[in-house]
C-alpha cells in the first residue's frame, strides 16, 4: 500500500490516495511527501509550499504588524531594563555600580546632598559589585554620577530610537510581512 497526494489543475492539494503497490499512479497524484505545517499545499515545479501569501498565512494565524511592533517594543524594553550595572576606572580600578531605577534615585539623591551646603567633605562610602561598601571623595562620587547618569541616558536614547524605529514601520511602500520581516530585524 502506497500513500500519494492529488492534486487540481493548479497543483493544490485536493485528499489523500492510498493505492495498492502494484497499482498505476494516477496523472493528477503525487508521491513526493506532503509536509506538515503548510497552508493551502501546493506542488509546484517538484516542491509542496504555501499556496497562499504569507501576508494572508499572517491573518489566519491572527498576526497582525501592530501585534508584533508590540512585541518588539516589549522586548527592547526589557533589554533596556536588565541594563542595570556600568563600570568605572574613578576610583584606579575597574569597580561596577548598579544603575537600576532605585539605585539611580539614591545615587541622585546622594549627589544633590554632597552638592549641597550641608556635605561636610565627608567620605562617601558607596556600593560596588566587586567589594561592597567603598570609600569616595567628592569628586570621585560625582565622576561616577555622572558617568552613571551618561549610561542610563545612553540606554535610554537607544531605546527611544529603536523604539521610534519599530513605530514608524507601516505597509505604505511594503506588504504586511515586508512589515513584520522588518520589524523582526530591528535588534538592541
Amino acid at each position: 500500500m502506497k500513500k500519494l497526494y492529488q492534486i487540481d489543475g493548479n497543483g493544490f492539494y485536493l485528499y489523500d490516495v492510498l493505492l495498492d503497490d502494484d497499482e498505476n499512479i494516477p496523472s493528477d497524484c503525487i508521491e513526493t511527501e506532503l509536509p506538515d505545517g503548510l497552508f493551502k499545499p501546493q506542488y509546484i515545479n517538484g516542491t509542496w509550499q504555501n499556496g497562499i501569501s504569507e501576508d494572508d498565512i499572517n491573518a489566519v494565524l491572527g498576526i497582525t504588524l501592530d501585534s508584533v511592533k508590540q512585541a518588539k517594543i516589549n522586548e527592547l524594553s526589557a533589554i533596556n531594563n536588565a541594563n542595570i550595572t556600568f563600570t568605572s576606572n574613578t576610583l584606579g580600578t575597574v569597580h561596577t555600580y548598579l544603575a537600576d531605577d532605585s539605585a539611580m534615585a539614591k545615587f541622585n539623591a546622594e549627589y544633590a546632598f554632597v552638592n549641597s551646603d550641608a556635605y561636610d567633605n565627608s567620605p562617601i562610602l558607596w556600593y560596588t559589585v566587586e567589594e561592597g561598601g567603598v570609600e569616595h571623595t567628592k569628586e570621585q562620587f560625582n565622576q561616577v554620577w555622572l558617568e552613571g547618569r551618561t549610561f542610563v541616558v545612553t540606554n535610554f536614547a537607544k531605546w527611544d530610537e529603536l523604539v521610534k524605529k519599530v513605530k514608524a514601520i507601516n505597509t505604505d511602500n511594503q506588504t504586511i510581512s515586508q512589515a513584520i520581516a522588518e520589524v523582526q530585524s530591528i535588534v538592541w
